[in-house]
């Protein structure tokens, strides 16, 4: 069951990267990125 929730999660980041891609948003992307590294460096 677990491997199949994470294979679902990975298709649907796969799918949202396509959909933002196709709309030119790159920086979009970078800047989710880095918003997650704050994040995580924010957390310890």
């Amino acid at each position: 069951m677990e491997a199949a929730v994470i294979m679902c999660r990975c298709d649907l980041d796969a799918e949202l990267e396509r959909v933002i891609a196709q709309h030119e948003g790159k920086m979009i992307i970078l800047l989710s990125v880095i918003k997650r590294r704050a994040k995580l460096i924010t957390l310890f």
